[in-house]
C-alpha cells in the first residue's frame, strides 16, 4: 500500500453510469427491473427501498460496439431474482432478448443465470441463487428482481487489477473458477465451455454493488479499446465510488483525474465522500 494511504479512504460504489442514444427505451428497460425516475431530470434511476445505488443516464454518440467475446471492457449488470423463470417470462413479454439458462454449482452454492439483453449494449444477468447476500427480495416475496448487486468487467490480468483496488483500500472477495458450457452459452461466447475467473471487489462494508472483475485466461481478451480515447461504447460506461480522498484513491488506481480508466480499462468516476 502506498506510503500514508489509509484502507479507510475506500467506501463503495454509489451509482452505476448508463450511456445511452435512446432515452425512452433504456427507461423501458430500467423500468423492468422496478427502477423509478429519482430526480427532475430522468439522468437519475434508483429502485425504490434499495441501497443507494442509482442508474445515472447520460446521452452519448456510440461510435463502438457493445463489449462481446472475450474482449475487456463492461460486460453486465447483475440482478438477483426470485424466479428466473418467471423473470425471463416478463422480459420476454416486454420483447426485450433473453437467453438460455446456465447452472454453476459452486460447492453447496448453485446458481441459475441468464442475460436480458437492453439497448446500447446495456445488458443484466440475472441470478437467482440457492445462498445470496441480503436484497430487497428478503422483504417482499412478490418482489421479482433485487437492486443492482455487481458490475462486471472485463480486465487483461484480474490479478493486477485487483491489487490496485486493494491498495485503495478496498476489499478483495472471492476468487472463482468455473468451466461450465451453459454459461459460455448464455454469455454467447463463440465456443464452449470457456474457462472463466472472476475476483469480488467491494467497499469495506461488503454492500453493493460490487465490481466482478471477469478474465477468460484461455482466450486472452483482446485489450484494445480499453485506452483513453477509444470508440465509446454503448451501455455500462463507468462506475461511481465515493471516498474520503479521491487524490490518493486515484493515485492507488493509477488514474489522473477523479475521472478515468485503470491500466485495466475500468472508468471510475471517483466523488468525495
Amino acid at each position: 500500500m502506498p506510503e500514508g494511504l489509509s484502507s479507510a479512504i475506500a467506501r463503495s460504489a454509489t451509482a452505476v453510469v448508463v450511456a445511452t442514444t435512446d432515452r425512452f427505451e433504456t427507461e423501458r428497460f430500467l423500468q423492468l427491473f422496478d427502477f423509478d425516475p429519482a430526480d427532475a431530470s430522468r439522468s437519475r434511476w434508483a429502485v425504490p427501498g434499495g441501497a443507494a445505488v442509482a442508474i445515472e443516464l447520460i446521452d452519448a454518440e456510440i461510435t463502438g460496439e457493445p463489449v462481446r467475446n472475450f474482449s475487456c471492457g463492461p460486460r453486465a449488470l447483475d440482478v438477483y431474482t426470485a424466479d428466473i423463470d418467471r423473470a425471463l417470462d416478463v422480459a420476454s413479454d416486454e420483447y426485450w432478448c433473453v437467453s438460455s439458462i446456465g447452472t454453476i454449482s459452486l460447492g453447496p452454492v448453485v446458481m441459475r443465470q441468464a442475460m436480458i439483453e437492453g439497448p446500447d449494449g446495456f445488458d443484466v444477468v440475472l441470478v437467482e441463487s440457492t445462498h445470496r447476500r441480503s436484497s430487497l427480495l428478503d422483504d417482499d416475496p412478490r418482489r421479482l428482481f433485487s437492486e443492482p448487486h455487481s458490475v462486471v468487467w472485463c480486465v487483461p490480468d484480474r490479478n493486477a487489477e485487483a491489487a490496485r483496488w486493494a491498495a485503495a483500500g478496498f476489499t478483495i472477495g472471492a476468487d472463482l473458477e468455473f468451466r461450465e458450457p451453459a454459461v459460455s452459452d448464455y454469455l454467447g461466447l463463440p465456443r464452449s465451455p470457456v474457462t472463466i475467473l472472476m475476483q469480488m471487489i467491494s467497499g469495506p462494508a461488503v454492500e453493493p454493488v460490487r465490481l466482478e472483475l471477469l478474465e477468460f485466461p484461455d482466450d486472452r481478451a483482446d485489450p484494445d479499446g480499453i485506452e483513453e480515447g477509444a470508440p465509446i461504447r454503448g451501455g455500462l460506461h463507468a462506475v461511481v465510488f465515493t471516498t474520503d480522498d479521491v487524490d490518493a484513491t486515484a493515485g492507488a488506481l493509477a488514474i489522473d483525474e477523479r475521472t478515468g480508466l485503470t491500466p485495466g480499462g475500468i472508468r471510475v468516476d471517483l466523488r468525495q465522500a
